[in-house]
């Protein structure tokens, strides 16, 4: 089983927010009942899962920037 996450792309180091989105999960059926959960979280539920946690790279953002 795989469990595909990648960070929130607005949240801050240091802040005490949980910093992970579950993006999507492969090899069985399995539900989360939150939105984002912390890395201590995910790791937990994989451990006890036998599931390997894939983090994928940051997304770019395709919006356009404010001209000057």
């Amino acid at each position: 089983m795989k469990i595909y996450v990648r960070e929130r792309t607005r949240s801050k180091e240091g802040s005490r927010n949980p910093r992970f989105r579950v993006i999507a999960s492969q090899g069985g059926e399995l539900r989360f009942h939150a939105d984002h959960l912390r890395k201590v979280d995910i790791e937990t539920i994989a451990k006890d899962l036998g599931a390997h946690v894939v983090y994928l790279p940051e997304r770019e953002r395709s919006g356009k920037k404010k001209e000057e």
